[in-house]
C-alpha cells in the first residue's frame, strides 16, 4: 500500500498511513517525521519572505527519492527559507530513521531559490537530476555529486530552446511551484509535471499558465519531454493543463497542493 509524505505550512514533514488499499485509499491522520529523533518543524522567523505575520510558516515541500542509489528512501526538501536541504535515511527501508538535515551545496555555496518549491528528482542518462527554480525564476537543472553537493546543469528548456519561467509577479508571489519529473505517459522519456498556483504564467509572463486562462485555482500542467543527445537533459514542449473527464481542469486548491509522485506496478513514475 502506498503512503503519503507530506509537508504542510507549518513547517512540518508528516506520513499519512494508507489503511485502505491502492484503489481505494484512506489515510490515518498525519504523524509529524523525526531526524534524529527531533521533529523536522522549519521556522523562517526573521527570514520570512513576507515579514512576521509570516515567520511562524515553514512552508516545508518534501521530495522523497532514494538519493544516495543505496535502495532507501531519503527526503530532499525546499521550504519557506528557499534553501534546500537533504534529510539521509540512515536506517533500512524497512525501518527508516533520517539523519539531521543538511544543506545542499552548488559550487561551495548553499543552494537557493525562490520560496515554497518543492523540487523534481530523477534519474536521467544514469545521472541524478535535480530541478528546482533559480533566482530568475526559471527552471534549473543540477546534477547530484554527492550526498550535500550538486553541480550546475543549466536551465531547463523548451524545445525551442527557450528557458521555462514562471511567473509575472514578483515578491512573494515567486516560487510556489511544485515540479515532478516523471515518464508520465510511458513513452521512455522524462516528461515535466508542474503543479502552479493561479497566478504563475508558466513559461512566459504573458501568455503563460495557467493565469492566461483565468481559473479559479491553480492546476496541473503537463509538459512532454524529447529526448536529446545522450548526457543531456530532455528538452519540453509548451504546457498543457491537464484535464479530468477531458474537459474540466484538474484543479488544485489555494494556496497551494501538488500531485503525488508515486511507483506503479507499470514500473514507471506517475502521478
Amino acid at each position: 500500500r502506498v503512503d503519503l509524505i507530506v509537508g504542510n505550512a507549518e513547517g512540518r514533514v508528516l506520513l499519512l498511513r494508507n489503511v485502505g488499499t491502492n484503489v481505494d485509499p484512506r489515510f490515518l491522520p498525519g504523524v509529524p517525521l523525526t531526524a534524529n529523533g527531533v521533529e523536522i518543524f522549519v521556522q523562517p522567523g526573521y527570514r520570512a519572505l513576507e515579514g512576521p505575520a509570516e515567520s511562524r510558516y515553514g512552508y516545508a515541500c518534501p521530495t522523497v527519492v532514494d538519493w544516495d542509489g543505496d535502495g532507501d528512501m531519503d527526503i530532499v526538501m525546499s521550504d519557506a527559507t528557499a534553501l534546500h536541504t537533504v534529510y539521509m535515511n540512515v536506517g533500512s527501508s524497512k525501518r527508516p530513521k533520517l539523519a539531521p538535515g543538511q544543506p545542499i551545496f552548488n559550487d561551495g555555496l548553499e543552494l537557493h531559490g525562490p520560496w515554497r518549491v518543492k523540487p523534481a528528482v530523477a534519474r536521467i542518462d544514469g545521472r541524478m537530476a535535480y530541478v528546482t527554480l533559480d533566482d530568475s525564476n526559471d527552471l534549473h537543472a543540477y546534477y547530484r555529486m554527492d550526498d550535500y553537493n550538486v553541480k550546475d546543469a543549466g536551465k531547463v528548456k523548451l524545445r525551442t530552446n527557450k528557458p521555462i519561467g514562471a511567473h509575472y509577479l514578483s515578491g512573494g508571489a515567486t516560487g510556489r511551484l511544485h515540479i515532478h519529473l516523471t515518464d508520465f505517459d510511458l513513452d521512455g522519456v522524462v516528461d515535466l509535471l508542474v503543479a502552479a498556483p493561479r497566478h504563475a504564467s508558466v513559461p512566459e509572463p504573458e501568455m503563460g499558465l495557467p493565469r492566461s486562462l483565468g481559473l479559479p485555482g491553480g492546476a496541473v500542467l503537463f509538459l512532454k519531454g524529447k529526448r536529446e543527445a545522450a548526457g543531456e537533459l530532455p528538452r519540453f514542449k509548451y504546457p498543457e493543463v491537464r484535464l479530468l473527464a477531458r474537459t474540466l481542469p484538474l484543479r488544485l486548491q489555494p494556496p497551494m497542493s501538488s500531485p503525488p509522485r508515486v511507483v506503479t506496478s507499470r514500473a514507471s513514475s506517475t502521478p
